[in-house]
């Protein structure tokens, strides 16, 4: 942040403290410190323009919103590995949350494990795959948030930039109902 512009406003920590923002009143940086999660207008839907020097708190909340979708400020910190991350949705729900939050990829990997690990010669409880998943979706997550992050910041940030990183990230629910469907329909004929 160029410190002799910046209008009074909550910016990133200068101390490096990646999970809080400081007040800087205009000339100095005061005591006052918040959490930024508890800061949504940081990244809630605000233009790229209305944010000078757009922090990665700012760009993954962008990213998790996506286009359309509705700010999740408790997944920020997960996302990007400041807090310890475990999904109950990846617990329940499995590759299918994956599709939803568009990790293909890794659903597509939990799904051929879990069909393979049947013909394993010993039996692996079911619910360890799930515990697995639960604790995986986040660091598997945050690679594909650094690197969308990494990629819109080499773009220069611009607005197209922003809506890329949009794009790229969010929910897909018309797949989520297709993988839904035909994980549904694996099951039933594996019985």
């Amino acid at each position: 942040m160029d410190e002799t512009k910046a209008p009074p406003g909550w910016y990133p920590d200068p101390a490096g403290d990646t999970t809080k923002l400081r007040y800087w009143d205009g000339e100095n940086w005061t005591g006052s410190l918040q959490d930024v999660q508890l800061q949504p207008a940081a990244y809630e839907g605000q233009p790229l323009s209305a944010v000078s020097e757009p922090s990665d708190e700012y760009l993954c909340g962008a990213f998790i919103e996506g286009q359309r979708g509705k700010p999740k400020p408790d997944m920020i910190p997960k996302a990007l590995g400041q807090k310890f991350g475990f999904s109950v949705f990846a617990l329940l729900i499995g590759p299918i949350y994956f599709v939803y939050r568009k990790c293909y990829w890794e659903a597509i990997a939990i799904i051929a494990i879990a069909f393979a690990s049947g013909y394993l010669p010993f039996d692996i409880p079911d619910f360890l795959f799930d515990l697995l998943w639960s604790f995986m979706f986040y660091p598997l997550y945050r690679v594909r948030v650094k690197r969308a992050i990494g990629k819109a910041r080499s773009e220069g940030l611009s607005e197209a930039a922003l809506q890329r990183l949009r794009g790229t990230g969010g929910v897909n629910i018309g797949a989520t109902i297709v993988v839904t469907v035909i994980y549904a329909a694996l099951i039933v004929l594996t019985f």
